[in-house]
């Protein structure tokens, strides 16, 4: 999709031209077939992005989840360090895990297509209640397992490498093969000690962002094929056919725990940590 003013496509955040900065219109769902796979898939995460609370507090999240198992000097190492230089056991980090995915997948198959979302706020009506229902919670939960088993702020270097990000877990959790190997790749790459600059460049235009745009394609198709002259409320891509409340508990479980073994197995292998 190009700016309206003339600036170049946009790949990443397509509701704003990098060039000029000038906003593109939204556009509705007939017109989401129209653009390029790879847009159709960041258009779906931007309109999710904007719902209140999606994104995680990495700081207040692990303060929160470790403050009962450890002091406040050692909760303060693995804030600053991450769990796997802090040299938390992957043990713990299992139960912790578990306790995440369990909390997100009640609320993500409620009954309403509101359940476990913000109250207050208006969905907006290019992007259907379960479609962003579903997203939410994953993307919640994404970063609650990203931080858990060692990752950085996803956001620290910013957006664009935040959506990437997303973009490699969400790959994972639908079992799209490049995902695996992107998620691995980046994960060594932060276990090796790089500094922000280093993983923003590795992210962006290293050897990872090709992966994540073949990623993004893919996700692009599963939204869209056969399902714009549907109902979007009634599919999501790589779990099929939805009841109309949410997803099911079953199905939500399984992505999230795929996730999380793939990160769990990372952590193990560049932290050399033991059970």
């Amino acid at each position: 999709m190009r700016c309206q003013n003339g600036g170049a496509q946009v790949e990443v955040g397509p509701m704003e031209c990098r060039e000029c900065g000038a906003k593109i219109s939204p556009i509705n769902v007939g017109s989401l077939k129209k653009l390029p796979e790879e847009s159709r898939w960041y258009y779906i995460l931007n309109r999710v992005m904007e719902f209140p609370g999606v994104k995680v507090d990495r700081e207040k999240f692990l303060h929160d989840k470790f403050a009962k198992h450890y002091d406040e000097a050692m909760v303060g190492t693995i804030t600053e360090l991450g769990t796997g230089r802090a040299g938390v056991p992957p043990i713990l980090l299992d139960d912790l895990a578990f306790e995440v995915i369990k909390g997100h997948k009640l609320l993500a198959t409620g009954a309403s297509a509101a359940a476990g979302l913000p109250g207050g706020f208006g969905l907006l009506a290019t992007v259907p209640a379960d479609l962003a229902q579903y997203y939410f919670h994953v993307l919640q939960v994404a970063q609650k397992l990203a931080y858990l088993y060692g990752y950085p702020d996803l956001e620290k270097t910013g957006r664009d490498d935040f959506l990437l990000s997303m973009t490699l877990f969400i790959g994972v959790m639908n079992d799209i093969g490049v995902a695996v190997k992107g998620v691995r790749d980046f994960s060594r790459m932060l276990a090796e000690g790089s500094d922000d600059d280093m993983a923003r460049l590795a992210m962006t235009r290293g050897a990872i962002y090709p992966v994540v745009k073949q990623v993004a394609r893919i996700l692009g198709v599963s939204v869209t094929k056969n399902l714009i002259a549907k109902s979007w409320s009634k599919v999501i891509p790589g779990i099929g056919a939805l009841a109309s409340g949410g997803i099911t508990l079953v199905m939500f479980s399984y992505e999230a725990e795929r996730l999380r073994e793939g990160l769990r197995e990372d952590f193990v292998v560049q932290y050399r940590a033991d059970d």
